[in-house]
Formats: C-alpha cells, sequence, structure tokens
C-alpha cells in the first residue's frame, strides 16, 4: 500500500486578511487535515480572529434585537434605551435560559455602549469573548 502525501497551501498573506467575508471565503477553501503544521496553527489563529469577529456581529445583533419594538414588519421603530424585556426575544429566538440570554444580552449591551473599544477590539479580531468579559465585569 503506498500513501501519497497531498497538501495544500495558505495564502501568504493569511495572517494579514481582516475578520469578515473575505477571511471567511479563504477559510472556507482550507483543509485542515491536508495543511502542515505550522499552516494548521496559522488558519486556527485566522479561524479565531473570524470567530472573534463573528461574535461581535452576534453581540450587536442581539442588542438591536433587544431595542426592537414589538410590532408588525416593517416597522424600524427602535427604544432609546433595552428594558428589563429586552432579553426575551433572544431567549425565545435562540433557545437559551433567561439566566443565559440575560447574562449575553447585558454583556454585549454593555461593551456596545459602555466599552465601545472593547467592542471594537473583538470585531477586528484581536479579542475573544472570556478577555472582554473581563473588561465589563
Amino acid at each position: 500500500m503506498m500513501f501519497v502525501s497531498v497538501q495544500q497551501l495558505i495564502p501568504q498573506d493569511l495572517a494579514s486578511i481582516a475578520p469578515g467575508p473575505e477571511l471567511a471565503r479563504v477559510l472556507a477553501d482550507l483543509e485542515p487535515s491536508r495543511l502542515s503544521g505550522f499552516d494548521c496553527v496559522e488558519v486556527l489563529k485566522a479561524q479565531y480572529r473570524q470567530a472573534n469577529h463573528e461574535r461581535a456581529r452576534v453581540m450587536a445583533a442581539m442588542v438591536e434585537v433587544g431595542r426592537c419594538g414589538v410590532g408588525p414588519a416593517g416597522d424600524e421603530l427602535r427604544r432609546t434605551a433595552p428594558d428589563e424585556f429586552s432579553p426575551d426575544e433572544i431567549r425565545a429566538a435562540l433557545m437559551l435560559t433567561r439566566r443565559a440570554a440575560d447574562t449575553q444580552f447585558w454583556r454585549a449591551h454593555d461593551l456596545m455602549t459602555r466599552l465601545p473599544h472593547v467592542h471594537a477590539a473583538m470585531h477586528s479580531g484581536e479579542l475573544d469573548e472570556p478577555r472582554a468579559r473581563v473588561f465589563s465585569d
């Protein structure tokens, strides 16, 4: 039996591609099992940057859902500030416990309103949620 090594190369500029649609496309085309050990680590770091970016986008969406008024489709009204019921729509949409929805919503709200620079660091892929929590808690 003969084994053939089929190696895939990563883009040379992978580490400098900003998180977002372009990085997502590049990562989607890479198969970790076909990468060298070094390249696999580089892909892991890029994937983590992308995940941090996506988590920041999820947080932004949560805050907007919490500000939306309950009304007919196409209603663009937003509350100026969330109320105690704001996490309920998130809880229903994501099938979270009340506690999980409250915790995630209010943390996202805090990062976006009181600590926007921390949220921006997540959005740029530089900071992950566990480290962002340190600033928020």
